[in-house]
C-alpha cells in the first residue's frame, strides 16, 4: 500500500495543467437540464494503476479506451466520490438490503462481453434509462469492455440465474466502479445498492483503502445517491479531498 501512495504522488505532478489537453466542444449536459457541458479527453492504449489512480485523484474517469475530466465553463457540479472503506459502516436500509440478497453470489472474470450479459444491459436500459443510453452490441462492449487499465467483470448469480453484472477497475489500493447493471424484475432487491456495498467489503478483503464511485452531483437524483454512503470524500479535481461523515 505505501509504495502505491508513493506512486501516486510521484504521478501527481503530472496534472497541474490537466496533461495539456484541451477543452472540447460544449454540449447539452446529460445530468443537468438546461446547462451546457464540456470536458478534456484522450485516447489511452494503456494506463499504469498507480497512474490511473493519480488521475482519477485530479479528477478524472475513464469510459472505454476515453478518458475525461468535466471542464463545463459555467458549472462545477460533478465532483469526484470515494469512500474509505475501512471506516464504513452501513445504515439500517443498508443492512436490509444486505440481508435481503445473502443468496447471492459473485463469479469474478476477465471482461469479455457475451450475448447473456448484453441481453440484460439491454432490459436494463429500457427499463431504467427509456433505451436512451448504448443499446447496440458495438457501443456495449466499447463502453463497458474496452478497457485501458485492469479491469475485471463481476457476475452475480440467484441460483444459477444472472441477477446482476459489474464491471469495475482493480489497482493495488483501490477498486474504481465502471458500470453495473440488474435484471429489472429483481428491483426490489436494490441490487445496485448492494453491489456498493458487496464492492465495500471485497475492497476491505482485498486490503484495498478506497473505492471510487466516479461523479457525485448533488442536485441530480441519478447521481446523489452516492452520499447516502457515509463516511465519503469528495474530491477537488486537484488532489486534495474533503472528508464528510
Amino acid at each position: 500500500m505505501a509504495s502505491s501512495q508513493q506512486d501516486n504522488q510521484n504521478w501527481g505532478g503530472l496534472f497541474a495543467h490537466d496533461l495539456g489537453v484541451p477543452v472540447g466542444e460544449r454540449h447539452a449536459c446529460p445530468y443537468m437540464e438546461g446547462r451546457a457541458a464540456a470536458e478534456r479527453a484522450f485516447l489511452a492504449d494503456r494506463m499504469p494503476s498507480g497512474f490511473y489512480q493519480a488521475l482519477m485523484d485530479n479528477g478524472w474517469r475513464r469510459s472505454g479506451p476515453i478518458v475525461y475530466k468535466p471542464a463545463c465553463p459555467e458549472c462545477t457540479a460533478c465532483q469526484p466520490i470515494r469512500l474509505p472503506v475501512h471506516d464504513f459502516r452501513p445504515d439500517r436500509a443498508q443492512r436490509r438490503v444486505l440481508t435481503r440478497n445473502a443468496d447471492l453470489r459473485a463469479v469474478e472474470s476477465p471482461p469479455v462481453p457475451t450475448q447473456e450479459t448484453f441481453d440484460l444491459f439491454v432490459r436494463y436500459q429500457q427499463h431504467r434509462h427509456a433505451g436512451d443510453m448504448c443499446t447496440t452490441w458495438h457501443e456495449f462492449s466499447n463502453f463497458l469492455y474496452a478497457s485501458p487499465t485492469e479491469t475485471r467483470e463481476f457476475r452475480f448469480l440467484l441460483d444459477e440465474r444472472l441477477a446482476a453484472v459489474a464491471i469495475a477497475d482493480l489497482g493495488p489500493d483501490y477498486i474504481s466502479a465502471v458500470y453495473t447493471w440488474f435484471d429489472p424484475d429483481l428491483e426490489a432487491r436494490s441490487l445496485g445498492t448492494w453491489a456498493i456495498l458487496w464492492f465495500i467489503d471485497l475492497a476491505r478483503q482485498r486490503g484495498i483503502t478506497h473505492y471510487y464511485l466516479g461523479y457525485y452531483i448533488a442536485d441530480c437524483r441519478k447521481m446523489n445517491y452516492k452520499a447516502r454512503f457515509r463516511p465519503h470524500e469528495i474530491g477537488d479535481s486537484r488532489g486534495g479531498w474533503s472528508r464528510l461523515e
